[in-house]
């Protein structure tokens, strides 16, 4: 072990930059925990034996930088189906490059704290917390890979139960709260201090316990409401081109036309599974009316415009080709779907079409004859805690959560499995059942509690049948949000203050 820490030392910046990659392990769909475990007490031995703060926040970046280009290589994929392959590795390379400045932050947190001391220790898990929460919220936000959603092991049977136990927390503290208390054990359990180690151990057995009791007692409930959804897995490279059309369309026609055991309420198509305006094409209408559900609907992604604005929208089309209902998405993908700073930057962005789509006006609840009301999400709209569901004065409670995506973009990569991983915890979080269709994975129908019910895997093509998950009643975290995050970061920061005074003193 001590040669180890001694090669880490002698080259500290390969060191932490490996340290970096190998934490992005124990994420989806690896979910390879003790990766963490590794990554973190090497980097808090090197943080321990630098000598300056300059150093230290060098150290911290390139872990960062390690972090974000193993876990989020897959972003780089989507430039290959604009045949722009070569710009993936740049892009990638310079979203990394800037998203490590977060771990530079946390270096702020832990300068004051003695070397090898259990404060420092605490005072890295409380700053780590924060960042994650900066860099969920600064700059339109990317809350990827919260090191809370490592428990979310639904691919591992035996590791499955331990970590939805653990998912469970969030429906109090939420995500970045888990992972806050993600952290601390990590850096206690990696610590030499085995009473450090003992109250770590028991604080995870005890979310073990609490969450199990949870899912005990709440099990899955079913409403009597059959929806279908369809996953057609188009291919992205000819998804919107002119002659690839109608095949499209007539593969989803398929899928939703056949038979099915009980009469459904609701057929859901993916994310842009129309990629023309539906609202101006009354033949198409007419045809998805053909299939739509007697008293029923078909919901569907497609591009709307509105006094020469592009919309990424949510459309309900009724049994008589009307469209009584949408949404707008309102938290639209930098580069994606629109350019920031545009008279700066003379790009397009990646998504076809030469014109900026326009955000719409907010999150709302969509009440439907014959349906639950449901809150409508498009692709990553749903990885925001605490902002998938309308809360305002007025606003109904939703009673689930539609989240209707393309991760066709990104082909056989860890980019869907991520993506599942950290919307599946929102309906923890809300206490609402989540309903996630995608054009090629991962599909699934998760309950209140993060069950993942029914799911459909990359380049599947087909369809699930389901009765809707009944939603449980509001959550704690659903009511205050991050509050309880924040007094955990108050308390755990005031005794690492009040460690190192006792210390000095």
């Amino acid at each position: 072990m001590n040669k180890i820490l001694l090669h880490f030392t002698d080259f500290p910046q390969t060191s932490a930059l490996i340290l970096g990659a190998l934490s992005a392990l124990s994420f989806a769909p690896l979910y390879f925990l003790p990766a963490i475990f590794i990554s973190i007490w090497g980097l808090l031995h090197l943080l321990d034996n630098v000598q300056t703060p300059r150093k230290m926040f060098e150290r911290l970046y390139v872990f960062g930088f390690g972090f974000f280009t193993a876990g989020l290589y897959w972003i780089g994929l989507s430039f290959r189906t604009i045949d722009m392959g070569w710009v993936g590795v740049p892009a990638v390379l310079g979203l990394s490059a800037g998203l490590a400045l977060f771990f530079v932050i946390n270096g702020l947190f832990i300068l004051s704290f003695s070397p090898r001391s259990i404060e420092r220790r605490i005072a890295f898990a409380v700053g780590f917390a924060l960042c994650e929460w900066l860099r969920g919220h600064i700059l339109t936000g990317l809350p990827w890979n919260l090191v809370g959603s490592i428990w979310g092991a639904y691919t591992w049977p035996y590791l499955n139960d331990i970590g939805l136990s653990i998912l469970q927390i969030s429906a109090w503290i939420g995500i970045y709260g888990l992972s806050f208390i993600t952290m601390l054990a990590v850096v206690l359990i990696t610590g030499t201090y085995r009473l450090c180690r003992i109250i770590a151990l028991a604080g995870i057995t005890a979310c073990v316990l609490v969450g199990g009791m949870r899912l005990v007692r709440t099990p899955t409930e079913l409403l009597p409401v059959n929806l279908r959804l369809i996953q057609p897995s188009l291919d992205q490279r000819l998804k919107w081109l002119p002659s690839s059309f109608e095949r499209n369309i007539e593969l989803q026609l398929g899928l939703s036309s056949l038979e099915a055991e009980r009469p459904l309420r609701v057929i859901i198509w993916p994310e842009a599974a129309i990629t023309t305006f539906l609202s101006e094409s009354l033949e198409l209408r007419e045809i998805l009316s053909s299939i739509a559900p007697k008293d029923g609907y078909v919901i569907t992604g497609t591009p709307l415009r509105e006094d020469g604005k592009i919309f990424t929208t949510l459309s309900v089309i009724n049994e008589n080709g009307e469209i009584p209902y949408h949404y707008k998405k309102a938290h639209l993908v930098p580069f994606g779907e629109y350019v920031p700073f545009r008279d700066l930057l003379p790009i397009h962005k990646i998504t076809p079409g030469a014109v900026d789509f326009t955000k719409g006006a907010g999150l709302r609840t969509l009440s439907i004859p014959s349906i639950p009301p449901f809150s409508p999400l498009i692709c990553y709209e749903a990885l925001f805690p605490g902002e998938v569901v309308d809360s305002t004065a007025r606003a109904k409670r939703p009673e689930w959560l539609l989240n209707i995506t393309n991760d066709a973009w990104y082909g056989l990569s860890a980019g869907p499995y991520q993506h599942l991983a950290l919307v599946r915890i929102r309906a923890i979080e809300e206490g609402l059942p989540l309903v996630r269709v995608a054009n090629n994975g991962v599909s699934a129908v998760v309950d209140p509690c993060g069950r993942v019910l029914h799911k459909l895997g990359l380049d599947d093509i087909g369809f699930i049948d389901f009765e809707l998950p009944k939603a449980l009643p509001a959550t704690p975290y659903s009511r205050v949000k991050e509050g309880f995050f924040w007094l955990l970061l108050a308390m755990a920061f005031t005794g690492a203050v009040v460690l190192r005074r006792k210390r000095r003193g």
